[in-house]
């Protein structure tokens, strides 16, 4: 199984925001903040009606609790949060028949899995039934 460029890119992103903030844990949260950023997941949540600044507040705002860990300085470790984010969203390109796991595969799990990202998007959106759409393949964004 391969990430797309895409996905690659916002991971990279996301770890690298993670360790500029000093944290010592790499949680879906730091995935989702990048991950609300990109043109393709911005128009998913354009139609579903989600305020993408609530959700950037929201994710900043628990980014914001993490603890610093002088012991690990310069360390940071996925989460078990985040390893089975991208399980769940390798096994949906798997299941799917594809070669790449693409954005959607892993904003579906995020949106799948019960998460502070996964609520911080929810609270935030009018109409969350259009993000079924996704989990289907079904989407025309």
């Amino acid at each position: 199984m391969t990430l797309s460029d895409d996905v690659q890119m916002v991971l990279h992103r996301a770890f690298v925001g993670a360790r500029e903030l000093g944290h010592p844990i790499f949680t879906p949260e730091h995935m989702a903040l990048e991950l609300i950023l990109e043109p393709e997941v911005n128009a998913y949540l354009e139609r579903s009606g989600t305020d993408p600044v609530a959700v950037e507040s929201r994710l900043r705002a628990f980014l914001a609790a993490i603890r610093l860990d002088p012991v690990r300085e310069g360390e940071t470790v996925l989460t078990e949060t985040f390893q089975r984010l991208m399980t769940t969203a390798i096994e949906r390109t798997t299941a799917d028949g594809r070669e790449f796991v693409m954005l959607r595969d892993v904003f579906v799990a995020l949106l799948d899995d019960s998460t502070v990202s996964r609520a911080a998007i929810l609270d935030a959106t009018r109409h969350p039934e259009v993000f079924e759409e996704l989990r289907t393949g079904d989407s025309s964004v």
